[in-house]
């Protein structure tokens, strides 16, 4: 029952922009997983970001295409914000620096790229960061989450020893 509504928030909800925003913030509000999925999208996001300026497409077009490949509402707005911004003539990284939701570390590294004019050099290498990061984030999140999964297991095991024991020693006992 409660997987249903989760499913059917998530369904409904990914078609309001209210909802979906909130949604977003959630998933990116979860203590471990949370952390995962900002890792994630940050790697997807600026290693397209990356490509796309390695290729030659302008820096304002380059953040909107990003915008719309994010996934999630609050990376979509920020990289929208980033673009205007950019659009108005402030620097790439006070405008990655005037969002707050990206990590100290992209915005000194964009601050360094804008200033030696590789920035998709070092978006690359930022991009390859949070890749590796979300790596080790999966990795920790499996090692702690395999104790509780032995715990689950043993106590079902458990209960099933009880279940088919107790009728059996009940029969028995009554002879």
């Amino acid at each position: 029952m409660i997987i249903g509504g989760i499913y059917v928030l998530f369904k409904v909800g990914g078609k309001d922009e209210k909802i979906r925003l909130k949604l977003d913030n959630f998933k990116l509000k979860i203590p471990i997983a949370g952390l995962l999925n900002q890792r994630n999208i940050l790697s997807s996001t600026i290693r397209t970001m990356s490509m796309l300026l390695s290729a030659g497409i302008p820096l304002v077009d380059t953040l909107r295409i990003v915008a719309n490949v994010s996934g999630n509402e609050i990376f979509n707005k920020a990289y929208l914000q980033i673009a205007e911004r950019v659009q108005k003539g402030f620097s790439i990284a006070n405008s990655f620096e005037e969002t707050g939701i990206f990590p100290i570390v992209v915005n000194q590294m964009v601050a360094t790229g804008e200033a030696t004019g590789k920035l998709d050099e070092v978006l690359l290498r930022v991009a390859d960061y949070f890749a590796s990061e979300a790596e080790q984030s999966v990795k920790s999140l499996t090692s702690a989450i395999e104790p509780l999964i032995m715990i689950v297991l043993g106590l079902g095991v458990a209960f099933l020893m009880v279940a088919v024991v107790m009728p059996i020693y009940n029969l028995t006992s009554q002879f």
